[in-house]
């Protein structure tokens, strides 16, 4: 690797570093998230049956019970099935839908990194195949006419050329794994910021 070969190399290394570190950054499992999910909607859809059902007793028992006592069963019977339909059911339902659209975000950001990681990789090797034969073309060219100090300043150049696109390909790159995970971030803040509900970390 003559002539700051090396420095190309090492663009493209730590792009790849930085690449893979963004998709490590993605943390957590989709798959429990998911697991999570149903088990608040089956919770969700338990605590609806229940209500429904003591609400049917309430209705039943004032086919044949009346009086003060009966309104005041019946009361905070009205009371208590509000309150698991309204709240309870209600929060379980939003937990189950909070969890399911974590995941979804866990699954879309891992894969964005992973095809930034792919695509980055193609680019970083084009270019160095692009400077390797260029080099060895340049190398190949008879002497005289084309003296060793004209190669060495050809071939610097071409090395000059492939460091800028390295650089160029690399930051890109980079920008696009922040922006990924910044939109993963905010998703995650944006899904239980206010819930109270541990978040997934990113």
């Amino acid at each position: 690797m003559g002539f700051g070969e090396d420095k190309v190399y090492s663009v493209v290394d730590q792009g790849h570093q930085y690449l893979d570190e963004a998709i490590r950054k993605v943390t957590g499992d989709p798959g429990e998230l998911r697991a999570k999910a149903d088990e608040c909607g089956r919770c969700a859809s338990e605590v609806g049956s229940t209500a429904t059902s003591t609400d049917q007793i309430a209705s039943n028992l004032g086919q044949t019970w009346r009086g003060e006592a009966y309104d005041s069963f019946n009361g905070v019977t009205t009371d208590l099935t509000k309150e698991l339909i309204d709240v309870l059911k209600q929060n379980l339902e939003q937990e189950k839908q909070r969890l399911e659209q974590a995941a979804q975000a866990l699954v879309s950001a891992k894969s964005q990194a992973q095809q930034q990681k792919q695509s980055f990789g193609q680019q970083a090797q084009q270019i160095i195949q692009q400077m390797q034969q260029a080099i060895k073309a340049i190398q190949g060219l008879p002497d005289p006419p084309v003296s060793q100090g004209m190669k060495m300043a050809m071939i610097a150049a071409v090395i000059m050329k492939a460091f800028m696109a390295a650089m160029q390909a690399k930051n890109s790159a980079t920008k696009a794994a922040d922006s990924t995970m910044q939109e993963l971030s905010g998703t995650l803040s944006s899904l239980f910021g206010q819930s109270g509900t541990t978040s997934v970390a990113a």
